[in-house]
């Protein structure tokens, strides 16, 4: 597909705008169905639940020269009211904003409102011609611009739609007035050697009586501020698994879940105790898969049925780390696939789970501070393994951990079937199926006695010991607790 954009260009393209074709790319790949995927949804819609809104999202591509109005200039100014931009990328807000690099200032910008033009200009054709044989671009480049100093633009303008807040997302509220959802400060696309230095403004700070700031240094200690996480020298590094975890190596990767043949090719042994650990929580700790044989099913309730109740496990592999950033160990989760269960066989209550909202957790933590209680934030191991299933479910074992299940008893080699696979039945609510999350919420509900659960609020439980209170903030298997 990059060629195929490459090829419709007007211009040779500069090579510091390679990550940005490829951005395009990969944006317009993932609007894309394919047979191997199960109903007509593409998979940014599969993962964000959000629709393509093809109008503002494919009202231009990759490329193509526009004049975006600068949110700066004053609207009975004289000043051009719009700058020569390139489109790189649509940033998917509300807004239909895109990412376009600014010719002017040599910084990629976000901008709501643009106008394309049929034809790519002459003068910006050679002007990227240029760019792509310098490597730089020199404001003197462009014809009848003023003289550019690489500062920041402070960017205001309204947004353009009304903002819906995602009640999934905190949001920080504040900051500058008039800040624009839509418009975005600049970015430099990369480092330009050729623009002139920046230039500082000074402003004249009013005068301060020192005998205020000898009495208030009295009264107040200040307290320093800690350092955070991203910004300490041992973020993500530890000499002692530098051999093994990517994360430490300084490649910055967003996704950590590994699959198991990549997990032991690259963690080796560290991997593989990880998987046996996981296994031996599942077979022999919580009791949650029984392995049985595939043969004696099939006669029992059919082939048919077999497959109808039955659904494909997933094993994947996760680098942690502790508060201080360093790498901690790998854990391996074995998980059920419940995209092939059929939904039509539950009530929809029975796999719609309640979870504790934004809200609840806020004024939680007011509480904590206004009446200085006590807080414990408790996360339980393997929760949904604790609850019992409601219903015969089969699961079965792909042959790379059925490897490891012989390995650590041969007696589970009995029950391989044709493609080394073992066929086990879940009795407890696995990780991935429909109905787990909910099953969870009623389990750890009913050993809370004598609590009583919030009217607005199901997952916000309160109890009262002494004349005080007690409240339990329920968040999937982490519990917020205080008194």
């Amino acid at each position: 597909m990059a060629r195929s954009v490459l090829t419709a260009l007007d211009y040779k393209l500069p090579i510091s705008f390679v990550n940005q074709l490829v951005t395009f790319c990969i944006f317009c790949l993932n609007v894309q169905t394919t047979s191997s995927l199960t109903g007509n949804w593409c998979p940014r819609v599969r993962m964000t639940g959000r629709k393509v809104d093809f109008k503002k999202e494919y009202a231009l591509t990759f490329g193509d020269y526009v004049e975006a109005r600068n949110p700066k200039v004053i609207s009975n100014s004289m000043e051009p009211r719009t700058d020569g931009c390139i489109a790189l990328y649509p940033t998917l807000n509300v807004n239909g904003s895109w990412k376009l690099y600014n010719l002017r200032t040599n910084r990629i910008v976000s901008r709501s409102q643009y106008s394309k033009t049929k034809h790519t200009p002459d003068n910006i054709i050679q002007l990227m011609n240029a760019l792509a044989v310098k490597g730089n671009l020199k404001p003197s480049d462009i014809d009848n611009q003023q003289e550019i100093i690489n500062v920041e633009e402070i960017v205001e303008e309204p947004p353009l739609q009304t903002h819906v807040p995602d009640p999934n997302v905190i949001e920080i509220l504040g900051g500058d007035d008039g800040a624009s959802d839509g418009d975005e400060e600049e970015v430099p696309l990369e480092s330009n050697p050729t623009m002139e230095p920046e230039v500082q403004t000074l402003v004249e700070e009013p005068a301060v009586d020192e005998a205020l700031i000898e009495e208030a240094d009295e009264a107040i200690e200040v307290a320093a501020v800690p350092t955070r996480r991203s910004g300490r020298a041992n973020a993500g590094r530890s000499s002692k698994y530098e051999p093994y975890a990517m994360m430490t190596q300084g490649y910055g990767l967003a996704c950590t879940s590994l699959r198991v043949k990549v997990a032991r090719e690259r963690f080796g042994k560290i991997a593989y105790d990880a998987i046996k650990e996981e296994l031996i929580q599942l077979l022999i700790k919580k009791r949650a898969l029984v392995p049985i044989n595939v043969n004696e099913v099939m006669e029992k309730i059919g082939h048919g049925n077999l497959w109808y109740h039955s659904v494909r496990s997933h094993t994947f592999l996760k680098e942690k780390y502790d508060a201080g950033g360093n790498f901690e160990k790998i854990k391996a989760r074995l998980v059920a696939d419940g995209s092939t269960q059929d939904r039509s066989d539950f009530d929809e209550e029975d796999i719609a789970s309640p979870t504790a909202s934004l809200e609840s957790i806020f004024n939680m933590l007011k509480l904590v501070a206004m009446e200085k209680r006590h807080l414990l934030i408790l996360d339980i191991g393997g929760a949904f393994l604790n609850a019992e299933i409601d219903r015969t479910v089969y699961m079965f074992i792909e042959p790379e951990l059925v490897n490891i299940m012989v390995n650590m008893n041969s007696g589970y080699a009995k029950y391989r079937d044709v493609k080394g696979r073992i066929l086990t039945q879940i009795d407890k609510t696995m990780y991935g199926l429909v109905q787990s999350a909910k099953l969870w919420y009623e389990t750890i509900t009913g050993v809370l006695k004598g609590y009583t659960p919030n009217p607005m609020d199901p997952c916000v439980w309160n109890k009262v010991v002494g004349g005080d209170q007690i409240t339990i903030v329920i968040y999937v298997d982490d519990l917020a607790i205080s008194c």
